[in-house]
């Protein structure tokens, strides 16, 4: 079921699950964010280009929320993400981090047609995040859409890998997950744009794996 095909006789406890979590969510963020001490490393390779790809593997995801990442990159954001009713919640947080565009879709939940709006946010300025082994692994492993992304749209992906002094991680996840505790030090490391266009789109497929790992 979808976050926009819940009945009507369930919205009450619906809402009461979204939002008590999102909001719980958001305060364990906004108090991480504000306790530790954040490093951008590489900016300048991220900064000539108003609109680009925010690629990293999914074990990153929880870092990146957690160092404010949206708005310290300085960009406006479109996002795909899982239309499930259960991601509610996190989609309140994205909101919440400076996210401005959610684009609902997933493998098997119209994600062609996800993919293909966020190209029209690229087109027009606009910068996305993407897990490229996600939503659901397995971990590591490169899927082509992050590529065909960056070839239809004409923007560069940036690697981007996060590095934290203190973290609890949960091993049974397959990412695993990865939490910063509060006052750790989180680095964002960006490394060099990638560039993709269809003619080599299989023969830089390695290229972005080895820049993320």
């Amino acid at each position: 079921m979808r976050v926009d095909q819940v009945a009507w006789y369930l919205k009450p406890l619906y809402w009461l699950y979204s939002y008590g979590l999102g909001y719980l969510l958001i305060v364990w963020f906004w108090f991480t964010r504000l306790s530790c001490r954040v490093e951008l490393v590489g900016a300048e390779n991220f900064a000539p280009y108003p609109s680009c790809i925010m690629a990293m593997w999914h074990t990153e995801n929880v870092p990146c929320f957690a160092s404010g990442f949206f708005r310290r990159t300085g960009k406006r954001y479109a996002l795909i993400n899982h239309p499930t009713w259960f991601m509610r919640p996190t989609h309140l947080l994205l909101y919440a981090l400076g996210v401005e565009r959610l684009v609902l879709g997933s493998t098997g939940h119209e994600g062609r047609r996800a993919a293909n709006e966020v190209v029209g946010y690229l087109k027009q300025g606009w910068s996305t995040h993407i897990n490229p082994d996600g939503p659901a692994g397995p971990r590591g492993v490169l899927k082509k859409g992050v590529a065909h992304l960056a070839s239809q749209a004409h923007v560069p992906i940036i690697p981007v890998k996060f590095t934290v002094s203190r973290q609890l991680v949960l091993p049974r996840t397959w990412d695993p997950k990865r939490i910063p505790l509060p006052f750790s030090k989180i680095k964002i490391i960006f490394g060099k744009p990638i560039w993709v266009s269809q003619d080599d789109l299989d023969a830089q497929l390695p290229i972005i794996r080895a820049a993320l790992m």
